[in-house]
C-alpha cells in the first residue's frame, strides 16, 4: 500500500482508489483479507491502470494547465445543482439541477434522523462529481483541467487527499471520480 501511495501521483486517478483497499487491510480481523465482491471490483481498477502504466503518461496529468471549464455546485437534502462555465470554447453556459431519490433523502442524517447513513458533505461531494461529469459531457476532447468551486469544506478535502478514513459512501463516491477521471486521461 505504501508503494502504491508514494508512485499515485504518476498514475492518472489512483489517488481515488485508496479507500476500499485501506479498509480491507485495516477493518478486517486475523491474518486473512477477505475479498467481497466489492474489493474485487476494487482490484480490477487497480489491475486496470496497471495495464495504463505500459503506456506513458500525458504531460497534462503531471502539470495541470489553465482551466477549460468552471463549474460552482451546491447540495441539499432536496437535490444537487450548479452551474458551468466553458472557458476555451464559444459555448453557452449551463445551468442543471438533479433532485435526489426519496431513498437518499431518508438516509440523510438529521436532528429527526440521527441514524441516518448520509451526512451533507457526502451530497456536496455527489454534487462534485456530478458537476464534473457534466463538464466532462460538454468538454470535447481529452486532457482538460477543470476548476469546480465547492463550499463544503470535507468535500473539497476528500478529493484532494483523494480517500477517506470511514468506510461509508464516499469511499464509492470517490471511487466513481477516478472512473470519470480514467475515461478522460486515458490514451
Amino acid at each position: 500500500m505504501g508503494e502504491l501511495c508514494s508512485v499515485a501521483l504518476a498514475i492518472p486517478s489512483a489517488k481515488y482508489l485508496f479507500s476500499l483497499l485501506q479498509h480491507a487491510l485495516v477493518d478486517q480481523p486475523g491474518p486473512r483479507i477477505r475479498i467481497n465482491a466489492l474489493l474485487r471490483h476494487s482490484l480490477a481498477d487497480w489491475r486496470h491502470l496497471l495495464t495504463s502504466l505500459l503506456q506513458p503518461v500525458s504531460l497534462h496529468h503531471l502539470v495541470p494547465t489553465a482551466p477549460t471549464s468552471m463549474a460552482a455546485c451546491d447540495a441539499s437534502k432536496d437535490g444537487m445543482g450548479g452551474f458551468i462555465l466553458p472557458l476555451q470554447q464559444q459555448s453557452t453556459p449551463i445551468a442543471w439541477r438533479i433532485p435526489f431519490a426519496q431513498v437518499v433523502r431518508d438516509r440523510l442524517v438529521s436532528t429527526s434522523n440521527i441514524m441516518g447513513t448520509t451526512n451533507n458533505s457526502q451530497l456536496e461531494l455527489a454534487a462534485i462529481i456530478a458537476a464534473t461529469a457534466q463538464m466532462l459531457a460538454h468538454t470535447p476532447g481529452k486532457h482538460h483541467t477543470l476548476l469546480c468551486a465547492s463550499d463544503n469544506t470535507p468535500a473539497v478535502s476528500w478529493i484532494q487527499k483523494g480517500s477517506t478514513s470511514t468506510r461509508s459512501p464516499t469511499a464509492h463516491l470517490l471511487r466513481l471520480l477516478h472512473h470519470l477521471s480514467q475515461d478522460r486521461t486515458s490514451p
